[in-house]
């Protein structure tokens, strides 16, 4: 893993200031070897200089920056004389030649409040502020609104997301190249939202200052949960 700065933007890769992304490596990086195809970590605006640890179970376990150095966005928590947070834990796992990243199972232990909807449509879902949506898509287009500022579409293959100017601070569209959306895990925090493509496939974090976090909207067709969220604790060792 490896976060490049100044490497030319070329498709969906390098969209943001400085690039964070992954090499497979074939062989013995001592000797004889070869490297793979580089892929993005995270296609969103706000994830760099990730850092992995080896749970006691053996399970790869990945955070992350959530900030960007030198991006000509900004965070309106630097008046408060701090800014940047860390991402979710995120378990890393190998398959079909990709690095696959999903939330820790531990992270289920924060749900309170289920919601469960379905869709052929718009269906309007009540939201706390800490929230984590799953939905499943059953069609070739999808919009989802998350409080007010932040939309993620999908259509012919491409998905975007989209903030306004207030809530995201100068952050304006990141997308990705999606052939086929099946499953969406998404996190929405205080300041952040987190979204999981196809069990892990691909990753979307960006800081996030909405004036409203009381609804998200889904149009589409599907079949969803959501659910309320305690706060994470951190017990140190």
């Amino acid at each position: 893993m490896t976060s490049p700065q100044g490497m030319e933007p070329h498709g969906d890769i390098g969209q943001n200031v400085y690039s964070c992304g992954y090499f497979p490596l074939y062989g013995d990086f001592r000797g004889d070897y070869e490297l793979g195809e580089y892929h993005e970590a995270d296609m969103g605006f706000d994830y760099y200089a990730p850092q992995t640890f080896e749970a006691p179970d053996g399970r790869r376990i990945v955070i992350g920056w959530m900030g960007m150095p030198d991006a000509d966005y900004t965070n309106p928590t630097a008046k408060n004389l701090w800014q940047h947070c860390l991402s979710m834990p995120r378990q890393l796992n190998w398959e079909n030649d990709r690095l696959v990243a999903r939330p820790v199972e531990e992270m289920k232990q924060l749900r309170e409040l289920a919601v469960s909807f379905s869709c052929k449509g718009t269906e309007v879902v009540d939201c706390s502020k800490y929230t984590e949506l799953l939905f499943e898509n059953h069609g070739e287009e999808l919009e989802i609104k998350i409080g007010t500022g932040a939309t993620l579409t999908y259509k012919k293959g491409n998905v975007k997301l989209s903030i306004d100017t207030d809530a995201g601070c100068g952050r304006k569209t990141r997308k990705l190249h999606l052939p086929e959306l099946k499953k969406i895990q998404m996190f929405v925090d205080a300041s952040s939202i987190e979204i999981f493509f196809n069990d892990g496939a691909y990753v979307m974090s960006t800081r996030f200052y909405p004036d409203e976090m009381k609804k998200i909207s889904v149009n589409g067709e599907g079949s969803g949960i959501l659910y309320a969220l305690k706060p994470m604790k951190i017990q140190w060792a």
